[in-house]
């Protein structure tokens, strides 16, 4: 028979097999417990975490925040079908699908021809977040009066089907919904809702226990609480997923703000070619012209074979880059994330970037966008994040209407139960008492009456900036520019221009006429007027007529006697030409008037208006049944304090220093 005792080396001592065997035993356990742990110790924090203290949190979340969450969820739903909403208001944006190539050559030259004094800032396939053969492509002109038009083109001939103000549907729901018209800081503020909206999701899973099977259930005949109460779970849980990736990408939103706030904010973008250096820029010559787009586009191709191009931006300055971007197979990316650059005069590729080979960073930037606003698979995705949208929006709405009503039916029976002690006294007594004496202990309704006021107040400051912001699209913000004057300083010919600005100062423009890019190291006016020169840059820019600098007040009569404008090749040659105020003899311009003092909404089309006007009218809606709610409840505390109080009165004769003042 085989002798299994075990040995132990360090003695030469038999050891039992039996307690071997326990040993073993033993540490096995102990093995299996410690995996349990691990496995198990997220489930049992969570069990550290009541399911009342977890009700809580969410419903102090719903209460105090939920107004504004309920604003930005619904503004964001709006904003999934904003592009599709002009599409049907606009016919302009309409093309019939042919199976035919994108001609982007014509359509460059096709803007050029329209706008001929504007800078053509980017031609894109489609219109943005839009999807579906039957969307114009779309280029963005800068022109002389400060406006950036939209212009509508027909991808298959090229040719201009119409252009409208910057300003319509896409633009007012993508700039309120990410920002409130506030700037950096609505987007804060939006951004940082994301949290709560993150916590309020999970804190509701968490509490509601059993959802699995409960996936369909909607009680209709067990009272109102009880179908409200159905209502808020079902629509919270089929809501959960995309609840989540909106909250997600929101709080990614906020990193991504305060990281671009300091230093580091290059850790989000890829690489970039390297800038054209002004050595290479000088041998250029004056005036380059550029290469025909279709060169471009082929070597484009060339370089990055699967690239479906979606956007081309054509540089107006010598020192940039020709810019081609699209898509390569990953739907979830943005049209940046594979672009090509192009150097503008010979044509040559400079540098690729494909989705594939951006960093965890980079790449989560660029999936963001189209995770968030659901356009990566088109009008189905589109679709859902819409039906999505509303059941979270609704959700939010159905929970305070679902602690209005329990808190009521609470109240009541709390009022029945006074009645009934305080021997036959009338309830309604109570609107004898004076009001300071109702607020004994009212919590503040876990302060959802102070959010609410900070909410009601801060939307008031955006209605405001709406309105401002909304005008600065209007068509006539600025009076039409008159000309000064023709003047040519070396290679180089500039129209001067006089015009005002929003504060009604004259101001003088310059204007690069030549053919080409103008290829100057520096451009600027002088006015010497009491021994001191007044200048100011002009953009390196082909056709740019941005203000170059302000040189009077209010009138053209106090502009100075002369004007110099200076130009300095990279050689270091400096040419001069000046103007003489006598040159404003023969110009007609009528400084603006008061009543063109305050600039007029932009013209667009009325359906437009409706649509927005719904969105207004929905919201202001809801905000009154938000405050509804609220009110109804404050008014049934003051209603049982001031039961209370009688029945005090009537026990202890003394009401009021029985009373905590708050």
């Amino acid at each position: 028979m085989a002798d299994f005792t075990r040995v132990n080396r360090a003695t030469s001592l038999p050891i039992s097999p039996i307690l071997s065997n326990c040993r073993y035993q033993r540490t096995v356990s102990s093995h299996r417990r410690s995996t349990l742990f691990k496995k198990h110790a997220a489930l049992r924090f969570m069990n550290l975490i009541s399911n009342k203290l977890l009700y809580k949190i969410h419903g102090w979340l719903g209460l105090n925040l939920g107004l504004l969450l309920f604003i930005i969820c619904f503004s964001g739903t709006f904003a999934v079908f904003s592009s599709e909403v002009d599409w049907l208001i606009n016919p302009d944006m309409r093309v019939a699908p042919q199976d035919k190539p994108i001609q982007w050559e014509q359509m460059y030259k096709s803007v050029q021809d329209a706008f001929p004094d504007g800078n053509n800032l980017g031609i894109y396939k489609e219109t943005y977040a839009s999807s579906g053969k039957r969307f114009t492509s779309v280029a963005y002109v800068s022109i002389p009066n400060g406006q950036i038009r939209k212009v509508y083109l027909n991808p298959y001939t090229g040719q201009i089907q119409g252009d409208t103000s910057f300003f319509n549907t896409q633009r007012f729901f993508r700039s309120f919904h990410r920002r409130f018209f506030d700037g950096n800081r609505g987007i804060f503020i939006v951004t940082l809702s994301s949290f709560f909206l993150l916590f309020s999701s999970v804190t509701g899973f968490l509490f509601y226990k059993g959802w699995l099977k409960n996936l369909f259930k909607l009680r209709l005949k067990n009272g109102l609480k009880a179908l409200w109460s159905d209502t808020h779970k079902l629509l919270g849980i089929w809501s959960l997923i995309f609840a989540l990736l909106i909250a997600l990408t929101g709080v990614f939103y906020f990193a991504e703000l305060l990281i671009q706030g300091t230093d580091n904010g290059e850790v989000l973008l890829p690489d970039s070619p390297t800038p054209i250096t002004e050595t290479e820029q000088a041998t250029f010559g004056p005036t380059p012209e550029l290469l025909p787009v279709s060169t471009y586009i082929h070597n484009a191709k060339k370089a990055f074979p699967g690239l479906d191009i979606q956007s081309l931006r054509v540089p107006t300055a010598p020192g940039e880059y020709v810019y081609i971007d699209g898509q390569a197979g990953n739907p979830f990316t943005r049209d940046r994330a594979n672009k090509v650059y192009l150097h503008p005069f010979t044509g040559e590729v400079v540098h690729v970037q494909q989705s594939s080979d951006l960093n965890t960073a980079e790449f989560i930037t660029d999936i963001a966008d189209p995770i968030h606003f659901g356009y990566f698979g088109g009008i189905p995705t589109k679709i859902l994040w819409f039906i999505f949208g509303l059941a979270l929006s609704f959700a939010i709405l159905s929970g305070t209407y679902l602690w209005y009503i329990r808190n009521s039916a609470k109240t009541d029976r709390r009022i029945q139960r006074l009645n009934n002690k305080t021997n036959g006294t009338d309830s309604s007594t109570y609107k004898e008492k004076p009001f300071a004496r109702t607020l004994g202990n009212i919590p503040l309704m876990r302060g959802a009456i102070i959010s609410t006021a900070i909410t009601l107040l801060y939307l008031l400051h955006v209605t405001f900036v709406t309105v401002d912001d909304v005008r600065y699209y209007a068509p006539n913000r600025l009076p039409a520019t008159a000309s000064i004057d023709t003047i040519e300083t070396g290679p180089w010919e500039f129209k001067l221009q006089t015009s005002s600005d929003r504060n009604g100062r004259s101001i003088i423009t310059a204007e690069v006429l030549t053919n080409g890019l103008p290829n100057f190291k520096k451009a600027y006016l002088t006015s010497g007027t009491e021994g001191k020169v007044d200048s100011a840059s002009i953009p390196l820019a082909r056709n740019s007529s941005l203000s170059a600098r302000h040189f009077a007040t209010d009138s053209l009569a106090n502009l100075p006697e002369t004007f110099t404008l200076v130009t300095q090749s990279f050689d270091g040659t400096i040419y001069e030409a000046t103007v003489s105020r006598k040159n404003l003899a023969n110009v007609t311009y009528e400084h603006p008037a008061v009543a063109n003092a305050t600039p007029t909404f932009p013209n667009t089309p009325a359906s437009i208006w409706i649509y927005i006007g719904a969105f207004i009218l929905l919201t202001i809606s809801i905000i009154g049944l938000w405050l509804r709610f609220l009110l109804t409840n404050l008014r049934d505390k003051f209603r049982v304090n001031t039961i209370q109080a009688i029945r005090r009165e009537n026990i202890h004769g003394d009401p009021v220093r029985s009373m905590n003042p708050g």
